[in-house]
């Protein structure tokens, strides 16, 4: 199992494993580099890296791994820092749902790898007043919710992603106050898709108006009948239009054109 955290050069963490089982504990740093690793210094066959000094600033993985293939089992983390424990991060992925634990007054982070223009809906799903934060790749809040869900629930619908990067959702309750099970699902948002419009023949061809006359025209797949008539500088002319038959409901319109090529 990995889990990920952020770590500033020259900070001081301890990390440790408890389990029923021979437990391996590995630190990488931010460069994918091996930067400590145990077997059994915490007793017992447990792990525990012990004062070890961070020589970036970025985020840090912690691999919680058994000593044989047969090796596994339920088992509890513990990362502190000289300032105070820090919130391992847990992944996700889109399109899947994780079940978890809240503790009054913790956190719980997830964390998944987004692209940009990516479009996601974090959902929460709890009986304590819950919280949801989006966290960017640089560990900046970029969307916040309390009670948007359904009852207390919060949700953060349709969010973009605006880069490259692993993102975190940090899970809390109102004032810590809460605490107990809850369900976070995150899913691809759902893109509106514009329908295509149908295409759109084109008028027939137009029809000539003699002057002093009236014909009968039909509209076309646009809504539109175009007629010409021959005219010269200077004339005077009245143009009409009315449906037929008289009262049908349309409510039409004329736009007269000047001769093509003209001003």
């Amino acid at each position: 199992m990995r889990y990920a955290f952020e770590g500033s050069t020259g900070q001081l963490i301890s990390a440790s494993v408890e389990s029923n089982f021979d437990a391996q504990l590995e630190l990488i740093d931010p460069d994918g580099l091996a930067l400590a690793f145990d077997d059994d210094s915490g007793g017992e066959l447990q792990p525990l890296l012990e004062a070890i000094e961070l020589p970036l600033e970025g985020t840090y993985i912690l691999v919680v791994s058994g000593f044989g293939s047969t090796d596994g089992g339920p088992f509890s983390l513990t990362l502190v820092a000289e300032d105070g424990a820090i919130p391992a991060t847990d992944s996700i992925s889109i399109g899947e749902t994780y079940s978890g634990d809240l503790t009054r007054g913790g956190e719980v982070r997830l964390s998944f790898p987004g692209e940009t223009g990516q479009r996601v809906t974090i959902s929460l799903s709890a009986e304590f007043d819950g919280l949801l934060d989006l966290l960017n790749p640089s560990g900046e809040v970029v969307a916040s919710d309390d009670d948007s869900g359904e009852g207390v629930n919060p949700l953060l619908s349709q969010i973009t992603l605006e880069e490259n990067g692993e993102y975190t959702i940090v899970v809390s309750s109102f004032a810590g106050q809460g605490s107990g099970p809850f369900t976070l699902t995150l899913n691809p948002a759902e893109v509106a898709v514009e329908p295509t419009p149908a295409p759109v023949e084109p008028s027939a061809a137009a029809l000539e108006l003699p002057l002093g006359e009236s014909i009968e025209a039909t509209l076309g797949a646009d809504g539109q009948a175009r007629l010409t008539f021959e005219a010269a500088v200077g004339d005077v002319v009245s143009l009409g239009v009315a449906p037929v038959p008289f009262d049908a409901p349309l409510d039409l319109y004329l736009e007269l054109l000047p001769p093509p090529g003209s001003r």
